[in-house]
């Protein structure tokens, strides 16, 4: 409760005093009174007051008066005040008057005085000033929402060199269905092979750590390149959104029979392995937060995400060891360059993908967001035998695999962030038609890996939260937080750091609202309200 006695000994004083002030900043010239708020300051006891006025007529003032304390809630009174040119009196019950003195600080425009209270000798030293309400700014927040930036690509960057068949066969037009019905037996001899990616990214950006999203073709480890249409597509939208994106080529090519086809995708895993090393070595030319990697990949291409993000040198099949036919084709980081770097993928975007060994998603804690066909053909959406198109001849070529509903099974019970997007009736390829031309699916599931990838960059969001219970005290979690502001509607700040703001409220206002706003370090911005009713 406003210590009613202190208020009309101290406070009216003030007040009287405040007009003053702003009735004749130069003591022969009147100066007009503003309408507005102010804040009074008590050097002497500490105590402080918002002013707020609300009417100015002739020598009469109305406005109402807080006290600022200890309790969240600033209990009002009304007040008028009548001045004089040279002098200012402030009258209390009782008719007693209080005469008031000051100074004005021109250079900080503070005006600051002093007065005698009724049966003391001492003098009380205060301050007033104009409350100014801070700046509040609303950030832009396109970033990784939508289109903002023209997108510079850096093509055929080496990433590194291997043994192989082959890394590119750039035909969007071949059903992979038809793969097995061609030349496997092109596959013959290995030869040397520079592995190259094309990097994608957002021009004239300021932000210089931005996530990173790695896209990886499909073609059942036999055809497709990192410049199919898809792949151009979807790297150039995500870095118009911010990301840094790159499309990587790898190793293709196979010999009739179980244990090549094995080898080859454990080899394009490591091509893939590899690529990711690259580009987190070159975080800082390329402008990578190495704490935000995300992989995708369609159909061949979505097996290796899967691998790069979940698969370790246990997990590795044993046909990558040696074989009657084979070298052992060593560890997931031996292959393609000698870059010793390490790293976590934060999500993956697993489209109509599988793996073989579904224990191995327990190894990483990224999350994982698919999209499959249950009519799928080619890889299944459960556990089974891929290419069934081709009948039980598959056996004979492949192993059981897991498809994206096991997968989403295991995210589950791993408890791992996960969202399976089922296309019933549907088979593979869902992001073309009938003609292997891009379909309205294409921008369904970028869409989706967008939004879902956004609540990864934003993993700490920015809620404004009562702290205590007793709205006074509000905060947001700041761990990726690098700029904020907050603005009140109903009271005033009173207090400002880096955990939050104290806030006094008004007691003739029905609804509070504390509004805050800013950036998070990875560029994306932030706003949100919380609205206090009495």
């Amino acid at each position: 409760m406003i210590r009613i006695a202190m208020i009309y000994k101290k406070l009216y004083l003030i007040l009287i005093f405040f007009l003053f002030v702003f009735v004749s900043c130069d003591r022969q010239i009147d100066v007009a009174i503003e309408k507005g708020d102010y804040v009074f300051t008590d050097q002497s006891y500490g105590i402080r007051y918002y002013i707020k006025v609300d009417t100015v007529f002739g020598s009469n003032l109305d406005g109402r008066l807080y006290e600022v304390d200890d309790e969240p809630v600033m209990e009002m009174l009304p007040f008028n005040l009548e001045y004089h040119k040279r002098n200012m009196y402030v009258e209390f019950p009782g008719n007693k008057k209080v005469k008031l003195k000051y100074e004005y600080d021109k250079r900080n425009n503070i005006f600051v005085g002093w007065y005698i209270p009724e049966g003391e000798n001492k003098k009380v030293q205060y301050k007033i000033y104009k409350y100014i309400e801070p700046q509040f700014v609303i950030y832009d927040d396109s970033r990784y929402k939508r289109p903002c930036y023209d997108v510079n690509v850096k093509k055929n960057v080496i990433y590194g060199n291997v043994r192989g068949y082959w890394d590119s066969m750039a035909d969007d037009t071949i059903n992979i269905g038809d793969v097995l019905k061609r030349g496997i037996f092109d596959a013959i001899n290995k030869k040397n092979i520079d592995l190259k990616m094309d990097v994608y990214l957002p021009d004239d950006d300021t932000i210089k750590n931005r996530p990173l999203l790695m896209l990886i073709h499909g073609g059942a480890f036999f055809i497709g390149d990192k410049a199919s249409l898809a792949m151009k597509k979807w790297c150039n939208y995500f870095a118009s959104l911010g990301y840094v994106c790159a499309s990587i080529n790898y190793r293709m090519g196979f010999k009739a029979n179980t244990i090549s086809i094995e080898r080859t995708a454990y080899e394009a895993t490591q091509d893939g392995h590899a690529a990711m090393r690259y580009l987190v070595h070159q975080a800082d030319i390329y402008g990578i937060d190495t704490s935000k990697l995300f992989v995708g990949g369609s159909s061949a291409g979505s097996i290796i995400a899967l691998n790069i993000a979940f698969m370790r040198n246990d997990n590795r099949p044993r046909s990558s060891y040696k074989v009657m036919l084979g070298h052992d084709l060593g560890d997931l980081e031996s292959s393609g360059n000698k870059l010793n770097v390490d790293f976590n993928i934060k999500g993956v975007a697993n489209m109509w993908g599988g793996v073989s060994d579904i224990n191995q998603i327990s190894n990483a804690n990224a999350s994982i967001i698919s999209f499959h066909g249950d009519a799928d053909s080619i890889l299944p959406i459960n556990y089974d035998y891929p290419f069934n198109l081709i009948g039980k001849m598959n056996r004979l070529f492949f192993n059981m695999i897991y498809g994206s509903e096991c997968i989403d099974d295991m995210a589950e019970a791993m408890g791992l962030r996960h969202k399976l997007n089922v296309f019933h009736g549907r088979g593979h390829a869902l992001h073309l038609d009938y003609n292997r031309k891009l379909n309205d699916d294409f921008y369904l599931i970028q869409n989706e890996i967008r939004d879902f990838f956004y609540d990864d960059i934003v993993h700490n969001p920015a809620v404004i939260v009562n702290v205590y219970d007793d709205n006074s005290f509000f905060s947001v979690d700041m761990t990726d937080v690098v700029t904020i502001n907050w603005k009140v509607k109903g009271g005033f700040i009173v207090g400002n750091d880096n955990n939050g703001i104290t806030v006094s409220w008004f007691s003739d206002i029905d609804e509070y609202e504390i509004q805050t706003a800013g950036c998070y370090s990875s560029g994306a911005a932030f706003y949100d309200s919380y609205v206090v009713k009495r």
